[in-house]
Formats: structure tokens, C-alpha cells, sequence
């Protein structure tokens, strides 16, 4: 008989306690070879009981009911066919805040935490900030986390994807501090020709995974929408785009972040040099990898 079945079987047979629920879950996201399969197990629990991590484990002997069971099962079996867990729990933390996510929009990674905190950084040594443009703006993670540090500051997010700005805009009415103004459109052309030259920070984390490298990713990314991860043929094309968009907005000492991925620093760099940027630094992640680039716009 198929273990998870078996299982299945023993657990309709017995009200299960936490222990129990756990020790399941656990070994058939382990049967799969997916990574940290405890770790996803006790969030599914934590998110339908409502309880915190401690307290879920300090009582491995609380029994489960049929609904909460059959519910949590429900979760399980859906994060076995690879569905992203953020998708499913319909959530993902990002510096401190919750954002709604779903299907359309690409999930807040760890690394880009990085980024945030990179912009805040920047933002803080301006002697003036007004305006502040997010291209490819998501979930509007990065919008919404400037906007709790600068409220006084207008800033913009911009995406292409309808999908994404459905997400980004009910994250916003949940976070009204400050004040973001959400546009669809090319980075490029979607903000006013008359807020050109007038920008204190352009930030943006564009897609730059390789395209010949998208179908060797993990399973999971095959949710999230491939135009926020398509880098083109050699992972630059989404980093030019938001270069020529940064030289125009940006005022003269404005500042542009961005997220690049393995391997790309010097050819970033370089990129940054081309397009009339100075002071370009490069920032690792927590694994030494480069990761952010930062520069400051001189006029020509």
C-alpha cells in the first residue's frame, strides 16, 4: 500500500495529536526531496491553528480535530505538487511585514531584504528626499518598506503585470503609511515625462535569471510568473532596461539600487560605468554571493 495512503488511513483511524500530524506531513514533503520538511509542516499547522512556532511545540500532544485535520491534509497535498508554500498560506513576510501574495506575482526572496535595506541606507544620507521610484515594483515590497521609513516621500511603483499590481495594491490599502502611487507600464515610459530629472532614488530588483537556466530552477518557480525572473538570453536584459529608465528619472546625485544575480557584478558594473553612473559599489549576500549595486547619477 502507498505509505502516504497508509498513513492516511492511520490517521482517520486515530485522532491524531501534533506530534503525530507533524511527524506525517514532515516525511512526505521528505518522500518528495523537498527542503526542510519540518519546517513547512509546522507552518501549515501554525497558520490553521493560529499559534506561534513555541507554543505549536511545547504541546506535541494536543489532539486534532476531523476538520482541522482534513484541512490540514488539504495544504499538504497541495504543497506535494510543488505549489509554492507562500502561495498557499497566501502570505509572505518581507522586513517585518506581511504581504499578500498569490499567483501572478513573483514572492519577496530573502536576498532582496538586502536591497531594502541597501535603499534605506541611501535614502537616509540624502540631504532631500521627494521621490522615489520602485521599477517593477511586485508584491510592492520594496515600496511599502521605503514608505514606512519615508512617509513624507511620493513614491511610485511601477510594474507591467496587471496580476502583480492587483497584489501590490491590496498591500497598500493594508499599509497606508506614507504615500505610493501604483502604475502599469514599462519602466521606461510609465511614469510622466514631467517627473523626469526629478527623482531622488530609483530601486528595483529586475528579473536576471539566465533564460537557458529557468527550466533547471526548482519546481516551485514554475508558478511564479516568468517575467519577473527572464533575464534574457545572457541575464541582462531586464538590468538595461531599468538602467536607461533610472537615467532618466534620477536627478543629479540621485541614487539607483538594484539586485543582480550570480556572476553578473562586473558586467553590471560596467553597465552602471556606460550609462553615466559614479561611486558604483557592490554589496554580498549572506553567502558572499554579489548581490546589490548601487550608483550615483551624474548628469552628462
Amino acid at each position: 500500500m502507498n505509505q502516504s495512503l497508509s498513513t492516511k488511513k492511520q490517521l482517520k483511524n486515530k485522532a491524531p495529536d501534533v506530534y503525530r500530524l507533524l511527524a506525517w506531513a514532515a516525511g512526505q514533503f521528505r518522500a518528495c526531496g523537498m527542503d526542510a520538511p519540518q519546517r513547512h509542516a509546522q507552518e501549515f499547522l501554525m497558520h490553521i491553528l493560529g499559534m506561534s512556532r513555541a507554543r505549536l511545540l511545547a504541546e506535541p500532544g494536543l489532539k486534532i480535530n476531523v476538520k482541522i485535520r482534513e484541512r490540514f491534509q488539504d495544504l499538504v497535498h497541495k504543497r506535494l505538487e510543488r505549489i509554492p508554500l507562500q502561495y498557499i498560506l497566501g502570505y509572505e513576510d518581507f522586513m517585518g511585514i506581511r504581504l499578500q501574495v498569490g499567483p501572478g506575482v513573483l514572492i519577496p526572496r530573502p536576498e532582496t531584504e538586502l536591497l531594502a535595506a541597501e535603499a534605506c541606507r541611501v535614502c537616509r544620507e540624502m540631504k532631500s528626499l521627494r521621490l522615489i521610484a520602485d521599477l517593477g515594483t511586485g508584491s510592492g515590497n520594496l515600496a511599502l518598506n521605503l514608505a514606512s521609513h519615508f512617509p513624507k516621500a511620493l513614491i511610485y511603483g511601477i510594474d507591467s503585470s496587471p496580476q502583480a499590481l492587483y497584489w501590490a495594491r491590496r498591500n497598500r490599502r493594508r499599509f497606508p503609511a506614507g504615500r505610493v502611487r501604483l502604475l502599469r507600464g514599462d519602466a521606461e515610459l510609465a511614469i510622466p515625462r514631467s517627473r523626469y530629472g526629478e527623482f531622488s532614488l530609483v530601486v528595483s530588483n529586475p528579473p536576471y535569471i539566465l533564460r537557458s537556466d529557468i527550466p533547471g530552477l526548482q519546481p516551485e518557480v514554475r508558478y511564479e510568473p516568468r517575467s519577473a525572473l527572464d533575464g534574457g538570453p545572457d541575464g541582462l536584459s531586464g538590468i538595461k532596461r531599468m538602467l536607461r529608465a533610472a537615467t532618466r528619472l534620477l536627478h543629479h546625485q540621485g541614487a539607483f539600487v538594484c539586485e543582480i544575480g550570480m556572476g553578473q557584478a562586473e558586467a553590471v558594473k560596467k553597465l552602471f560605468k556606460k550609462s553615466g553612473f559614479v561611486e558604483i559599489k557592490v554589496m554580498p549576500d549572506w553567502q558572499n554571493i554579489p548581490r546589490i549595486v548601487t550608483g550615483k547619477w551624474r548628469l552628462p
